[in-house]
């Protein structure tokens, strides 16, 4: 990663912006993942293709969903991508195997 400089410039208003985008770049990189969004709570019906808006404004690159909540047995949750959805818009995902609609908070990239 590539540090700052640890400069002051001379006309004030020019050091204002300057350690405003320092500040900023700084704040960028110290987080853990940068440009992820969290939806919380998203129900699955257990062997349905849900449809989730993720407000990315592109195709979702990434999806990792939490521990599984309000399961009656073992199961899996994959992303369907099948042509049918605008992914700029929606990440498609089927529940299988849970017996039960499962909720889930999702990380999406």
């Amino acid at each position: 990663m590539i540090k700052l400089l640890d400069i002051a410039l001379p006309d004030s208003v020019t050091e204002r912006v300057r350690r405003n985008i320092a500040d900023a770049i700084r704040e960028l990189q110290n987080l853990p993942l940068a440009f992820a969004t969290v939806i919380e709570d998203v129900v699955l019906e257990d062997g349905v293709v849900t449809p989730v808006p993720h407000g990315l404004g592109r195709r979702v690159r990434w999806v990792r969903e939490s521990c599984v909540r309000n399961a009656l047995s073992v199961g899996r949750i994959e992303e369907i991508r099948d042509g049918k959805l605008d992914l700029k818009l929606y990440v498609a995902l089927k529940a299988s195997g849970y017996g039960a609609k499962v909720t889930v908070s999702l990380v999406v990239l």
